[in-house]
């Protein structure tokens, strides 16, 4: 994306980071960030499944906010495989996902629209195509293609992760209930996104 979440790894003390991303669009507003304040961060345009041979090898951390769900589970296997190859020994490879069951959570007052093209086990690996709402009142548009757990699970295994993977399911905090009840309220005790940790 336009390095949100770069600068935060910046300012906690990376001595180096690499931020890349597959729209031009997104680099661009990245690297206007960090004209306007200097945090050492390198990006370019790169693809999740090519990116070791644009920006090297050996990482200690590498991150992946939102990616995946964007990928086939063909691509996710690719990317992954690529980042475990990446990785330092003890290195880390933290990511996040809407949580899958965002495409079938219901009701009148739902932050979250999706048109289905298959149920829980025969969409698997189809494009669910759908909307969140933010608190301006305006509507992002969004893609999830979606994946079982196991789909998830399996990629890390197959590309070479051994260590039990951390898993957390996220939700809105408290500070943002009590900030903007009226948004976020009807997401309270609602998953949200995963996030998973795991070291090679």
């Amino acid at each position: 994306g336009e390095g949100y979440f770069t600068r935060q790894i910046a300012r906690h003390g990376a001595q180096e980071i690499y931020g890349i991303d597959i729209s031009p669009a997104m680099i661009e507003r990245a690297c206007q960030k960090e004209v306007e304040e200097a945090l050492g961060i390198q990006y370019s345009v790169g693809c999740a499944t090519e990116f070791n041979s644009e920006v090297g090898s050996e990482f200690d951390l590498i991150t992946a906010v939102f990616l995946h769900n964007y990928l086939t589970i063909d691509q996710m296997n690719t990317s992954m495989a690529l980042i475990y190859q990446s990785l330092t020994e003890g290195g880390q490879f933290i990511f996040s996902l809407p949580h899958p069951i965002h495409p079938f959570l219901a009701g009148n007052d739902s932050r979250f629209h999706f048109k289905r093209s298959g149920g829980w086990f025969s969409g698997r690996d189809n494009i669910f195509d759908g909307t969140i709402a933010l608190k301006e009142g305006n509507k992002v548009a969004v893609r999830c293609i979606h994946k079982l757990f196991e789909d998830v699970f399996d990629a890390l295994r197959e590309a070479g992760f051994q260590n039990f993977p951390e898993l957390k399911e996220l939700t809105v905090t408290e500070e943002l209930l009590q900030e903007d009840p009226e948004f976020f309220g009807p997401l309270r005790d609602l998953p949200l996104h995963l996030a998973i940790r795991v070291g090679r």
